[in-house]
């Protein structure tokens, strides 16, 4: 975690504070991880002995069921060093209740002192080729033939492409499908307008099933067969991804598949078209011909050999269910479709010192249970949301406990731009403190439930993209009272992209208890 200062007075980094903060380890069992190492060692030893014979384990499935074993006879302290490297995970690490902790003795999984730790959820692409199909460089803008280069993912053992769904406002949360990353940056699905600028509505067409566009930009996408559209519809605090049903170069009309926008289309309202290959015509920019198989990329920097990695991972990379007294600590969880860490009805444990970023979805989702949550974590990068916990009884008011504090959350909410925010506080006695929060499209910390605190968080650029909005957003329930936003700071906060002729994105504020 980076250092900084202010009024909120933090000065040690995530990885530091959380060191400081957890009580001594316990003596029991210690298990090693290691790239070098042997599922079928003990993982007793940190590196491989001289007759390699024994040391290290080499995944972290096998590091918790040889734990399992050894505990399930003599119930002792587990502490898991996992050593530096990247880790391909193929499917969920699910942890149970079988391997948390003991009051003040936790189970720790962290990594090995100094050693940077990498799970993720994708695969690198390593051949890449030029594009040589006539049909193909006749659909690439001029400006991009010669730099675009194509990889065949079927050859490199990659089939499942996941399928672009309808997300955002009202829609289910889901999987991202397969996404490109270069040297750990998220690349651009095909797009235009190019950047983060915005195309206009000119009008809805008399069905409500779609919308025309001035110009003569729909001739180009003819053979566009699952291409989308991403805007705000009618309102600024709604967005959602919309599949073209139909594109009419001569009427300049996009008819998209229901439900059609979540309050229908607007004139004047703002959105892109996303996965054409027409539109690959900017440095960074992608798109996945799910029929062949094969992917074209510009790349914004020359590749090298797995620089570039694709991601394939749809489930939660670490589940931990009903499992208490429990530290993950120090590891890097990224490049997946699916959510980082999702924890549910535990206890009394925590993440601490992690960085989660390129994910599909959220950081971490915390659901059910008492006193958990991240503290002195990097979070950026996200589809969705960066930190949400739930938990507590709205009946009895018996407080959850669950925290996020010390955390750094920033370019999150990339793929769903509205009511997905850096921190979620649901059910009751929830708290977020101490966190540093900005650039994001929508709300920084959105609440629901009673008894939260809010308190000495330091919140910015927030709600750039968005209008009757607020940093801080809760409302419309009259039973929800006690919560406590105290000390915190508010700068730079509302739209950054131009307003509409009608005076939209407007509306924005610090905290906000709507209606």
């Amino acid at each position: 975690m980076r250092f900084y200062h202010g009024f909120i007075g933090l000065a040690l980094s995530g990885a530091a504070l959380a060191l400081t903060a957890l009580p001594a380890l316990a003596a029991g069992l210690t298990l090693y991880v290691a790239p070098n190492g042997n599922d079928a060692w003990t993982g007793r030893l940190a590196t491989p002995n001289r007759a390699h014979t024994d040391g290290p384990v080499a995944t972290l499935e096998r590091a918790r069921d040889a734990a399992r074993a050894i505990r399930s006879t003599k119930a002792q302290a587990l502490t898991i060093l996992v050593r530096g490297g990247a880790y391909t995970i193929p499917r969920t690490l699910s942890l149970e209740a079988q391997d948390g902790g003991a009051p003040g003795s936790p189970a720790v999984w962290r990594a090995y002192r100094g050693e940077a730790v990498r799970l993720t959820g994708g695969k690198s692409v390593r051949i890449w080729s030029a594009v040589t199909d006539p049909a193909i460089l006749a659909r690439l803008d001029p400006a991009a033939r010669g730099h675009v280069l194509q990889a065949d993912l079927r050859a490199e053992g990659i089939a499942d492409y996941g399928k672009l769904t309808r997300r955002g406002f009202g829609a289910p949360d889901q999987p991202a499908a397969l996404e490109l990353f270069l040297q750990g940056r998220r690349m651009t699905l095909a797009r235009w307008p190019n950047g983060e600028e915005w195309a206009k509505i000119k009008a809805p067409t008399k069905a409500g099933d779609g919308f025309t566009v001035d110009g003569d930009r729909l001739s180009r996408w003819t053979h566009a067969d699952d291409a989308w559209v991403h805007g705000y519809w009618t309102f600024d605090w709604a967005d959602t991804h919309e599949k073209i049903a139909s594109i009419d170069p001569a009427t300049g009309t996009i008819t998209t598949v229901p439900p059609h926008g979540t309050f229908g289309y607007s004139p004047g309202r703002r959105f892109y078209v996303q996965n054409v290959l027409e539109e690959l015509d900017t440095p960074g920019e992608w798109v996945l011909e799910r029929t062949s198989g094969i992917l074209y990329f510009w790349p914004p920097a020359p590749i090298s050999a797995g620089a570039a990695t694709v991601t394939l991972l749809d489930a939660p990379i670490i589940s931990l269910q009903t499992v208490a007294n429990f530290t993950l600590e120090g590891v890097s969880i990224e490049t997946s479709r699916g959510r980082g860490i999702e924890m549910r009805n535990c206890r009394d444990s925590v993440i601490a010192g992690c960085t989660l970023h390129g994910l599909g979805t959220s950081g971490i989702n915390i659901e059910g249970g008492a006193r958990c949550g991240a503290r002195s974590c990097d979070l950026y990068d996200l589809g969705d949301s960066g930190v949400v916990v739930s938990g507590g009884d709205g009946t009895t008011l018996v407080p959850g406990g669950h925290f996020v504090e010390n955390c750094h959350i920033h370019d999150v909410s990339l793929w769903d731009r509205t009511y997905h925010p850096a921190i979620g506080l649901n059910g009751v006695g929830n708290r977020a403190s101490h966190n540093l929060i900005h650039d994001l499209p929508h709300n920084a910390i959105l609440m629901g439930g009673n008894d939260h605190i809010v308190e000495y968080n330091d919140i910015a650029r927030v709600c750039t993209q968005t209008g009757d909005a607020g940093a801080v957003y809760m409302g419309r329930t009259l039973h929800q009272r006690g919560v406590q936003v105290r000390y915190n700071h508010f700068h730079d906060i509302g739209p950054t992209i131009k307003a509409t002729e009608d005076g939209r994105y407007t509306d924005v504020m610090a905290v906000y208890l709507d209606d």
